[in-house]
């Protein structure tokens, strides 16, 4: 059986690979004492795979992998069991059962959104700066953008789905920069959001992501610091992902969304 696993990563465990993240899972999925599938062969390894591996030094409470199983119980029972061997920094928040013939978490993977804020450690404070700005984005932004085969500057704004200035106590977005569109509207002027956060204001971002156009946060701190004249510098921010979304029939959908609890 299929399972699509939402998990957190929060905390010091912010600084650790991704890597490090899947032999972590490895290990719970064994103390849990999950019956988990593996492969065949000399060197058999657990069936399991990632969606949007997250970078160091982010958070996040937005978090997939997908796992195979050769039986489960259900999904309140084998929460409990993986969260027991877990530190708090490490939270399952879902697990969902999916189809057969479901495709992998990180094929569909098309936006994230984030909160970023200011750095408690870094002098310089370059998201208050650009929330004190007051902007509206403008029809084009070009910032430096990270690629497989470099560095080149490129228009980010397509990439760029909703903008706003959030309240990280209540969720509410109190100043949209842009707004999303009908057909990518997956909030209104409030998102939930679990993880208690270091500042009470950042930006809420709602970027591209996936294989195709992914976009980094940083590049947009870096573009809208160019266009609106804040200097940016790497590090001064924290940025906190509160989801991973694919493309749905009526726009952009939670992963969540794509089986149901058992």
């Amino acid at each position: 059986m299929k399972l699509r696993i939402k998990y957190t990563k929060t905390g010091p465990l912010r600084y650790i690979s991704h890597l490090d993240v899947m032999r972590f899972f490895q290990k719970a999925i064994k103390r849990a004492g999950f019956d988990v599938s593996y492969t065949k062969g000399f060197s058999p390894h657990q069936i399991i795979s990632f969606a949007a591996p997250m970078p160091l030094g982010m958070t996040s409470e937005g978090e997939y992998f997908d796992g195979e199983f050769n039986s489960v119980t259900n999904t309140v029972d084998m929460m409990k069991s993986i969260n027991a061997v877990m530190p708090d920094w490490v939270r399952v928040l879902d697990i969902i059962k999916l189809e057969d013939k479901a495709k992998p978490s990180m094929a569909l993977v098309s936006a994230s959104d984030y909160i970023v804020y200011d750095n408690p450690q870094s002098s310089c404070k370059a998201v208050s700066a650009l929330i004190a700005k007051s902007f509206e984005l403008p029809d084009s932004l070009t910032a430096l953008k990270k690629t497989k085969s470099g560095e080149k500057k490129e228009d980010i704004r397509p990439y760029i789905y909703g903008l706003g200035v959030c309240d990280t106590r209540t969720g509410d977005i109190r100043k949209w920069m842009l707004r999303p569109d009908d057909k990518l509207s997956i909030v209104n002027d409030r998102i939930d959001i679990e993880t208690p956060l270091e500042q009470p204001e950042g930006l809420y971002m709602l970027l591209s992501a996936g294989s195709m156009n992914n976009l980094k946060p940083e590049a947009v701190l870096s573009g809208l610091g160019t266009y609106l004249q804040v200097n940016y510098e790497t590090g001064c921010e924290r940025i906190h992902r509160i989801d991973t979304y694919m493309d749905g029939v009526k726009g952009l959908e939670s992963l969540k969304l794509s089986g149901e609890r058992f």
